[in-house]
Formats: C-alpha cells, sequence, structure tokens
C-alpha cells in the first residue's frame, strides 16, 4: 500500500509578504500582528469583541474604507463584524482555504497555499494532530495544493492535507490559537477565458481522499497517447521509476463528473469499444465556436448513477467504474473532447483536446502527467498520482448500462496478483474510436430514436424540466423539442449506435 504522508506545523515567528487576495465568500486568518484584532459594529464603529491570532473566519461583507483602512465584515467562531485588513504597514488578515468557519471547515476543491507568515519551517507528520510523528518539513516561502482538510476540535485546530513543491504530502495546521497563521491562500492565477478556466478547475473524477495513478500506452488514441488517460487506485509500488503504482480490481468504485453539464449515459454497439460510457456536456464553448462544447467522457463503466439528459454539479456521482467493452481488467478510461450540437446531435470526430502533460490542465488542483521517458512493462507509461477531493455524501441507486458488468471483479484490494488490464499494458490493443455520435432524441440512451422515445416526451410535454425530453436545452418541452425529435426518429435503430 502507498503510505499517506501527513504535516504538523511547528512555528517560528516570522513576516512574510501578502499572501492572496482576500475575497468575499473566503475564508481570513488573523496574523500574529493582528492579535488580538479588534471586531467592531461597524467600519470604525465601537468594539464589539476580539478574536485571537492563529483563528479564522468567513468574509460575509464588504470591503469597506475608513479612516483611511481597509475592512471586511467576517464571521468568526461566535461572533460577527467588522474588522480592519491591516494598519501601519502590518497585515492583520491573510486569505486561508477552504469555506467555513471551524469547527465546520470544508474543502469544496484544491487550493494553492505557501507557509507563513507566522512560521518559517512545518514539521511533517504522520497524521492530523501534534501527537502524530515526526517525518520531515517544509521551509518558509514553500507552496503546495491541499487535497483535504481535517478540523480538530480536541485541539482546536484546522489540519490541512498537502502536496508540497518538493513532492512532500502530509498534513499541515493552519495556524494556532494565539500563536498566528501557518498556511496562507495565495492566488493560483486562473485563466480568463472560460475554456481555460474549465480546463484549469476539474475535478478528479473519484472521491475525496482516494489515490489514483494515471497511464497511458502506445496507440491508446489515433492522435497519440497523451490524448487519453486509464485511472486505477493505487495499491502498491515498484522499483522501475520513481512513481508509486499498482492495481485495485476497481470494479464499483463511485466515478464523479470533473465538471458541471448534462449528462448522456450510452453503450457502444456490441458491447465493444467504450462499453458503457458517460458523456458529460459543458455549457462552456470551445473558444471561436459557436455550438462545440468542452466535454469529458468516462468509459467501461457497469452501472450509470445519472439519469440520461439530467444536469449535475462538479463532484456529483456519475457511474460505478467497471470493465465493459474494449478492457479486459477494471479501469476508467477518461478524455476531453469538443461535442458539437448539430441538427438535433451531439457528435465527436477525433475532436480529442490533449488531457496528460497539458499545461492547461489541473485535476483538482494537480498536474496531471506522465512520464514518456518512464515505460513500465504491463503498464505502459505512468505519473504521479491525483488525490480525489470530491465529497460524495450520498450514492444514487444504481441505473443498469447496456453491456453487462465485469463478472469477476470483487470491490475490495488484492495486493497478490494484481490483473493489469491489456488496455494499460504493453501489448498492442484496438484503439477506441474516434467517432462519437450522440443523438439528442435518443431519450432513454438506448442508441435508437423510437417509440418509447417519443411517448417520453409527450408525457412531459408543456412542462418545464431539466432533463432528457428537454433535447434543445432550453428549459421546457414543447414544439421544438417533437419536432427535434420527428426530424431524427429512427436513427441509429439500423445500426444499433
Amino acid at each position: 500500500m502507498r503510505r499517506s504522508i501527513w504535516c504538523a506545523v511547528c512555528a517560528v515567528m516570522v513576516g512574510i509578504a501578502a499572501h492572496g487576495q482576500i475575497v468575499v465568500g473566503g475564508r481570513v486568518g488573523v496574523t500574529a500582528a493582528g492579535n488580538p484584532l479588534n471586531v467592531r459594529s461597524t467600519a470604525c464603529g465601537s468594539v464589539i469583541g476580539s478574536v485571537q491570532a492563529g483563528v479564522g473566519g468567513q468574509v460575509i461583507g464588504g470591503s469597506q474604507s475608513c479612516n483611511g483602512l481597509t475592512w471586511w465584515q467576517v464571521s468568526w467562531q461566535g461572533i460577527q463584524g467588522w474588522s480592519a485588513q491591516g494598519a501601519n504597514g502590518a497585515t492583520y488578515l491573510v486569505a486561508l482555504p477552504g469555506s467555513g468557519v471551524f469547527p465546520n471547515v470544508s474543502a469544496p476543491q484544491s487550493y494553492t497555499v505557501q507557509v507563513g507568515p507566522d512560521a518559517t519551517g512545518l514539521n511533517v507528520r504522520s497524521g492530523p494532530g501534534t501527537n502524530f510523528s515526526i517525518i520531515g518539513s517544509v521551509s518558509a516561502g514553500m507552496t503546495g495544493t491541499t487535497l483535504g482538510v481535517s478540523n480538530n476540535t480536541s485541539e482546536g485546530i484546522v489540519w490541512w492535507r498537502v502536496r508540497w513543491s518538493n513532492g512532500l504530502e502530509g498534513w499541515c495546521a493552519e495556524g494556532v490559537r494565539g500563536t498566528g497563521i501557518y498556511l496562507t491562500r495565495i492566488p493560483q492565477q486562473p485563466p480568463t477565458n472560460s475554456e481555460d478556466q474549465l480546463l484549469w478547475n476539474l475535478v478528479a473524477p473519484y472521491r475525496a481522499g482516494q489515490v489514483w495513478i494515471p497511464s497511458t500506452y502506445d496507440g491508446h488514441t489515433g492522435q497519440g497517447i497523451l490524448f487519453a488517460v486509464d485511472f486505477n487506485r493505487v495499491s502498491g509500488s515498484r522499483s522501475t521509476c520513481t512513481y508509486q503504482t499498482g492495481f485495485l480490481e476497481d470494479c464499483g468504485e463511485v466515478i464523479v463528473a470533473s465538471h458541471a453539464g448534462r449528462v448522456y449515459n450510452r453503450a457502444q454497439s456490441g458491447c465493444g469499444g467504450y462499453g458503457n460510457y458517460v458523456v458529460v456536456v459543458s455549457n462552456v464553448l470551445q473558444s471561436g465556436t459557436t455550438n462545440s462544447y468542452v466535454s469529458t467522457i468516462y468509459a467501461h463503466l457497469n452501472h450509470f448513477l445519472a439519469p440520461n439528459g439530467s444536469t449535475v454539479a462538479a463532484g456529483a456521482p456519475i457511474g460505478r467504474l467497471g470493465s465493459t467493452g474494449n478492457s479486459t481488467g477494471p479501469h476508467l478510461h477518461y478524455e476531453l473532447r469538443y461535442m458539437t450540437v448539430q441538427n438535433g446531435s451531439i457528435s465527436a470526430f477525433g475532436n480529442r483536446i490533449q488531457v496528460l502533460n497539458n499545461p492547461r490542465i489541473r485535476m483538482s488542483g494537480q498536474p496531471l502527467r506522465v512520464d514518456t521517458s518512464c515505460r513500465l512493462s504491463g503498464l505502459g507509461y505512468v505519473g504521479p498520482t491525483i488525490t480525489g477531493t470530491a465529497q460524495v455524501s450520498s450514492v444514487p441507486a444504481n441505473i443498469p448500462g447496456s453491456c453487462s458488468p465485469y463478472p469477476n471483479c470483487p470491490n475490495r484490494l488484492d495486493e497478490g496478483d494484481i490483473e493489469i488490464p491489456v488496455e494499460n499494458g504493453d501489448r498492442s490493443v484496438e484503439p477506441l474510436p474516434e467517432e462519437i455520435i450522440i443523438y439528442l432524441a435518443d431519450i432513454d440512451g438506448n442508441g435508437c430514436v423510437d417509440d418509447t422515445d417519443l411517448i417520453a416526451l409527450l408525457m412531459r410535454f408543456g412542462d418545464t424540466v431539466d432533463s432528457a425530453e428537454d433535447i434543445n436545452w432550453d428549459g421546457i418541452v414543447d414544439d421544438a423539442d417533437l419536432i427535434a425529435l420527428l426530424m431524427d426518429f429512427g436513427a441509429g435503430c439500423s445500426n444499433d449506435t
């Protein structure tokens, strides 16, 4: 098993330059320079209380200027009011990762963090608390990416699991009451156009805390090895190259959407190719187009978890991993494509987006890479692990797919003889399809626009819905949807696409 590494803090006071931009809805923490920080009824108003250094709160209003100072309205634990960001050249408030107020801080996404401003070194421990052993440290100014959060109520400390830029990974204390802030959020310098923003903010397609290995192989796609990625959970290590690798029998693992969008559940003809797969179509247009949308594909699933045609949020469950289609072992095949909507259908004719080693793409805040100089026998090319961040509180009931689930795939860890999928191996296999066509009027997702789809549409006629019956995505099932269905009636039925 891959050994998880966690961090804790041993801090020495020191000033570090500006750490992040405070925003409404974001979290802030009190530095040692601001201890104790007055909380006022209004900007420059009367004092109604104070908070200690190391305490975090959430910005609920602001900012306002008064007496030459910038003020923010903040909700702290047990008190809310207005506090100054700083004075006389000293910084009192700095940006923190996550959302909410202790003891209910949550981490809906990954954040870039930095050591400071009240620490020069962070001791790395084996768990999220000072009772865990120290295994290393990171220096002042070091940056990293958060992978999870733990609210340690016994110590009164918020701990963050961080993957640091030097490769160390672990839990780090956000700050200590009365002492100051040890971790601050810093800007990620996200892109400005909507397509790159979506790619920059993709969510890893599995649950928070799970660690998965990305891999690819020669012949994976016609466009090259970097245009698709396979994922399996980490279960061991290999001496060749420097990466943690290994495969689980992964059937049944919950797969989540990497972004918000509309879900289409489909199966390849004869259970070949992708087998049961999901396409999530975003509302983000390819730059320079009017009908081509950035989308993700999740292939080789056993079951679906979101109804065909429904819309989902980023991180929502959409399927269970399996080994249907052109696959000899359970894994998730993942792609990014531009899906073009035209004449009542969605199609992608090889319009893949490079998913691996693409600086435009981050997955739960982590670069998605493989090392093309590191070729492992039986695995193809592999890269650094990606940790999930999606908090899945409940999982919908299984929706059967058209392809039969992989028959001999227990949902358990097997550190003995682990079957390596042929698709991830060195043997030559047939590439998966370059072309995908999805008929929007195929409401039940069986590959054929027929009477069943017509009846389903008529049953919802006139309804304001967010479902497959709304073929043209305008929010209501009406004449336009009926006409679109009739125009495509019979599509896909002859060849069972």
